[in-house]
């Protein structure tokens, strides 16, 4: 990747993440009856809406306490600056592309607490995987929604415990040195040059970011803030489902929270235009079969995710002024 110049990669980035857009955003909105979506749009509930509105920035402002947590709740930083520091990789993520709120998150947290970006971003990294092997766990469980027969039931639960015993182990594993040496060894010889780079690289990322894991305290403090994160995720968009009255199961609220999570990993458009869209009426489907209905949940949803990113931004913005532009010009041109 390295002999690719920057500005090809960014315009790949780019116009893959716009193709991805602009397909998506073509299956949700393709052939849909416009005044049943403005109808469906109409009758949802301010009270629901509002609701699980505040329980989205509950869960930023867990973020927050979490993301201080594991830089080791440093006295240099306070739970302000790692909330605005969270607010603003929210707020730079839903408006710009390449994902360039990671790097000023990083960025403001090198410059407050003296290191290097690269170790303010291996604990990203591992704060990403926890999330993620979260996500897919959610997912795992409600897939058998969808299927029918007990064996699939159980075949899926059995998935969800070796999913979740293979994450921590990995995370151990790479954790000991002697074992991540060994790993090393491993992917160098059986990988091509072409790859053992990268994946070198990722592990000895994961295992600078799992140093500040270390304390068998602030591991327990992290799991906390993650239970309430997505505790707040949860209850926000169950909210949500309420105010457009629909009727689902709690695994069907597992299901949307997760398919809409791990939609954010696809490349697409700033705050996935489109793509967010079709990817809630995929998972609102077994329970929303009227395409309008499924797609007016997605339309606001994804509106109010973005108010609140723009909220956050404006926050940050006076709260950590030219010092959060500075960065933000930074970013853009590495990037």
């Amino acid at each position: 990747m390295d002999r690719i110049p920057v500005w090809l990669r960014r315009s790949l980035g780019i116009g893959i993440g716009l193709g991805v857009t602009a397909f998506a955003g073509f299956l949700a909105f393709h052939g849909i009856d416009w005044h049943a979506l403005l109808t469906s749009i109409e009758e949802a509930s301010l009270l629901y809406l509002f609701l699980g509105t505040l329980f989205h920035f509950l869960a930023y402002f867990c973020m927050g306490r979490r993301w201080r947590t594991e830089l080791h709740g440093s006295s240099e930083l306070s739970n302000t600056d790692a909330i605005a520091s969270v607010s603003g990789s929210i707020f730079l993520n839903n408006y710009f592309p390449l994902r360039i709120g990671d790097v000023i998150r990083c960025g403001l947290m090198a410059r407050k607490l003296e290191r290097s970006r690269i170790g303010i971003l291996s604990v990203l990294l591992v704060e990403r995987l926890v999330d993620l092997a979260v996500v897919l766990c959610f997912a795992m469980v409600t897939f058998p929604l969808l299927l029918a027969g007990s064996n699939a039931d159980l075949g899926y639960l059995y998935g969800v415990v070796g999913f979740t015993a293979i994450t921590i182990a990995g995370l151990v594993l790479v954790h000991n040195p002697h074992t991540r040496d060994l790993i090393l060894g491993i992917a160098q010889g059986i990988l091509p040059n072409l790859l053992s780079g990268p994946v070198c690289g990722l592990i000895n990322r994961v295992a600078d970011g799992l140093q500040n894991f270390r304390s068998p305290s602030v591991v327990i403090r992290i799991a906390f803030w993650t239970i309430c994160i997505w505790l707040c995720i949860l209850l926000g968009n169950y909210m949500w489902i309420l105010a457009f009255h629909f009727s689902i199961p709690f695994g069907g609220l597992l299901l949307l929270v997760a398919m809409l999570n791990l939609a954010t990993i696809l490349p697409s458009s700033p705050g996935g235009i489109g793509l967010y869209h079709q990817v809630a009426v995929w998972s609102l489907a077994a329970w929303v079969p009227i395409k309008e209905q499924a797609l007016a949940f997605g339309t606001v949803t994804h509106g109010l995710i973005a108010l609140q990113a723009l909220a956050l931004g404006v926050f940050v913005l006076v709260y950590e002024g030219s010092s959060f532009r500075s960065l933000t010009r930074e970013a853009i041109a590495e990037k």
